[in-house]
């Protein structure tokens, strides 16, 4: 795919779009998206694999902040090998997105996360596989989820996130409707550091397995 670059959307030429699903999937030439993009994309509702596999390098500030009808993210980002740098504040205003799952999956080249980066997400249910094979992300911001308080599945989260050595803890004090933790620390081979009283508050957890399979202790 030779697309290299997108416009702002300056005139509202998406104000009656509702779906943008793998809308710019697999453009691997194009590493930025403006500002102003999804300015006037008020009734978009789904952003299913909308870059997946592109070659974007950067999220900026309030991308999706005027996207008020969002609700699926999952799989936006999936497979953006290039993709290192995302601000706090790119996900500001998303308060009615439900679908995190598979967001950053297989983004190997995010090393760190804002602590702020779900902060105004406070409806999302599920993270399912959101993080799954960054295998260059080695460390998690203990407030990531603090504001997520609806969220039911954390299933595969964090899966094959090799290069993690701990844990923060207190990482899901603030889940408390959480039930589904299968597989979300599973093939982090490196940890080194598990917290006590890491699912403490998580009361209402149905599902543990294999929560830290193939974790090679030393």
């Amino acid at each position: 795919d030779m697309l290299t670059t997108i416009c702002d959307d300056t005139i509202g030429s998406f104000i009656d779009v509702t779906s943008f699903y793998q809308a710019w999937g697999g453009c691997d030439k194009l590493t930025s998206i403006p500002e102003g993009l999804f300015r006037y994309a008020i009734k978009a509702t789904d952003f299913t694999y909308a870059f997946q596999g592109s070659g974007i390098t950067s999220l900026g500030a309030n991308l999706f902040k005027n996207c008020l009808s969002a609700e699926n993210f999952s799989g936006m980002f999936q497979a953006c090998k290039s993709l290192a740098e995302l601000n706090e504040n790119v996900f500001a205003g998303c308060s009615t997105v439900r679908n995190m799952s598979d967001v950053f999956h297989g983004c190997d080249a995010l090393v760190t996360l804002p602590d702020n980066l779900f902060n105004d997400m406070v409806n999302v249910t599920t993270f399912e596989s959101a993080f799954a094979n960054c295998m260059g992300l080695t460390t998690i911001p203990s407030g990531l989820f603090k504001k997520n308080t609806e969220v039911q599945n954390f299933r595969w989260c964090f899966n094959l996130c090799n290069s993690l050595t701990e844990i923060p803890a207190g990482l899901f004090d603030y889940n408390v409707k959480a039930e589904n933790f299968e597989y979300i620390f599973n093939n982090c081979a490196n940890l080194n550091i598990i917290p006590e009283k890491l699912f403490s508050k998580n009361i209402n957890a149905k599902n543990f397995s294999n929560v830290f399979s193939n974790w090679r202790h030393r």
